[in-house]
C-alpha cells in the first residue's frame, strides 16, 4: 500500500518548510495464518484417499493443484523450487496412489500424492507416442522444406526469403564463436553452428536443425592468431587436465564396477 502526500498550493508568502513522505506497508501472513493453512493441509492430507479427492477438496478450498514429474536427483518439482524433501518422499517411502504428509516447502504446505511410477529402461509406446509423433512430423516438413530449398540454390538469402514468403525470416549473426551451440532468434542450432564453420566466405548450406530449416551463408571468418606462447598454454593445459584425472578416474572405476548411486535417498 502506498499513500503520497502532495502539497499543491502553499501559500505564496510563507517559509514554512513541507515534507512529503511515501509509506510502504507489505501484507504479510501471521503466525495464526500460517497455523490455520498448516491444519488445513493436515487435515487433508489425514483424510482424503486418492487424487480424485484432493482434487475435490482443493477445489473446495480454493487452492491449486497441480500436476508435475520429479527424477530421482530433482531440487525443483513443477512450480516448487524447495522440493527435495518431497522428491525424497516420492522415491523413498511413497506407493503408488498414496497421499503424502504436509509438506512445508519455502511459503507452501503441500500434500502431493503419487500418481503414477515410470521404471528405468525403455518407455511403454503408449507414454511417448505423442512425443514420437511430433519428431516424425517435424522430420517430415523438414524433408519438405529441404526439397522447396533445393529448387532456389542459386538464390541469395533474400530471394530464398521473398521465394519461400511467410514464415521465412532472415537473421544476422555479427559474431559467432565455434563453441556456441544457439543462434539469436533460432534457440539452439548446433548443426547450424558446425555447419557454418566448415564453409568458405559466401558459401550455404541448408540444415535441419532443432527449431526448423535454417540456410546459413558465411560472410566472413576470423582466423584466430597462431600463440607467441605455446609452452606456457601446454602447460595449462596439463595443470587443468591434472586437475581432472582424480574425478575421471573415479567416474570411470564406478563405470567398470556397475555402482548404482543410491545418494539421493539421503541428500
Amino acid at each position: 500500500m502506498h499513500k503520497l502526500y502532495y502539497v499543491a498550493s502553499p501559500p505564496t508568502k510563507s517559509n514554512h518548510c513541507y515534507e512529503v513522505a511515501v509509506i510502504e506497508k507489505q501484507l504479510i501472513p501471521d503466525d495464526q495464518a500460517h497455523n490455520q493453512a498448516f491444519q488445513k493441509a493436515g487435515y487433508c492430507a489425514s483424510t482424503v484417499q486418492d487424487a480424485s479427492q484432493i482434487a475435490a477438496y482443493a477445489d473446495q478450498q480454493g487452492w491449486p493443484v497441480h500436476d508435475a514429474q520429479a527424477h530421482v536427483n530433482d531440487t525443483q518439482v513443477g512450480i516448487l523450487p524447495q522440493a527435495r524433501e518431497l522428491v525424497r518422499w516420492l522415491y523413498n517411502d511413497a506407493k503408488l496412489g498414496q497421499i503424502s504428509p504436509v509438506f512445508e516447502l519455502g511459503d507452501d504446505y503441500v500434500v502431493a500424492v503419487m500418481a503414477e511410477h515410470v521404471p528405468a529402461g525403455t518407455a511403454p509406446l503408449v507414454q511417448v507416442r505423442d512425443e514420437i509423433a511430433l519428431k516424425v512430423r517435424n522430420e517430415h516438413k523438414a524433408r519438405t522444406i529441404m526439397a522447396q530449398l533445393q529448387q532456389t540454390s542459386a538464390l541469395t538469402l533474400e530471394e530464398k526469403a521473398a521465394r519461400y514468403g511467410k514464415g521465412a525470416r532472415l537473421i544476422t549473426v555479427n559474431k559467432l564463436c565455434f563453441e556456441d551451440d544457439t543462434l539469436d532468434s533460432a534457440g539452439l542450432a548446433h548443426r547450424s553452428v558446425g555447419a557454418a564453420f566448415a564453409l568458405q566466405p559466401g558459401a550455404q548450406a541448408t540444415v535441419a536443425d532443432d527449431n526448423g530449416v535454417l540456410v546459413v551463408e558465411l560472410v566472413a571468418k576470423n582466423r584466430a592468431e597462431p600463440l607467441e606462447d605455446v609452452v606456457a598454454q601446454k602447460q595449462s593445459l596439463q595443470r587443468l587436465a591434472k586437475l581432472q584425472q582424480p574425478h575421471a578416474i573415479s567416474q570411470g572405476l564406478e563405470e567398470l564396477a556397475q555402482v548404482k548411486d543410491n545418494r539421493y535417498r539421503f541428500y
